[in-house]
Order: C-alpha cells, then structure tokens, then sequence
C-alpha cells in the first residue's frame, strides 16, 4: 500500500436537502454517482442525496473493502452489483441494483483490480 496517510473510513453522512438533514449509514448506500459535476448518494431504496464532496474526495474516505471506484462517475458499494456482463475484450458491465441509469462499465485500467476486489484479494 501507498505511503499516504490513511484517512479513517467515514462513519455516516449527514445530508442536508432543503430545510431537512438526513442521517445516512454506510449499510442504507448502494452506490455514489456524480452527474453534472454533482455528487449523490443513491441509497438501497432508490433515492438520490446530494453530497458536498466530490467522487475523489469520497474514494480516498470509504471503506475499500465495501466501496470500489468503477469509473469517473461511479464509486458501488459491493452489495449493490447484481451481476456482471462481459462488455469487451478488457471491460466488464456491472448492473446494479437499485438500477442505474447509464452503464456501469469498469473501466479497462480498473478491470484486473476490479475482480481482484470482487474475489477479496
């Protein structure tokens, strides 16, 4: 492993949407996804919760055990991938549950370390 400090894995999230603040564990998030340089939360039931912090920011924060970057826009926790489809040669498509509107496509840089992560290398 690198050098760099290790940063503690974040306990839960605090939300703020509109005048409410949602406490969110890690075991209620299936997967964070940005769009249009935003960042959201989407839990296990399906919703979309704005975060402040940006998918690179979050991925040096989270447990590497449960969550794994699969792309620019995609950091999945491990219970969320229902399947994966051979996409191509050196990618893999990764269908998530709740559904995800785009495909999940790891990355081919990713790919060898992805199903290193899936085995528990």
């Amino acid at each position: 492993s690198s050098d760099a400090p290790s940063v503690a894995p974040i306990k839960r999230f605090l939300i703020r949407y509109g005048d409410h603040y949602k406490v969110v564990e890690p075991a209620q998030i299936a997967y964070f996804h940005s769009l249009l340089k935003n960042t959201f939360i989407r839990t296990r039931e399906g919703r979309d919760l704005p975060l402040e912090e940006s998918l690179d920011k979050l991925e040096k924060q989270l447990d590497p055990a449960r969550f794994f970057r699969l792309n620019r826009q995609l950091i999945v926790e491990l219970k969320s991938i229902k399947e994966l489809l051979v996409y191509s040669k050196s990618r893999v498509k990764v269908v998530l549950d709740p559904p995800y509107g785009e495909d999940a496509i790891v990355s081919s840089e990713r790919s060898a370390e992805f199903k290193r992560w899936l085995a528990g290398d």
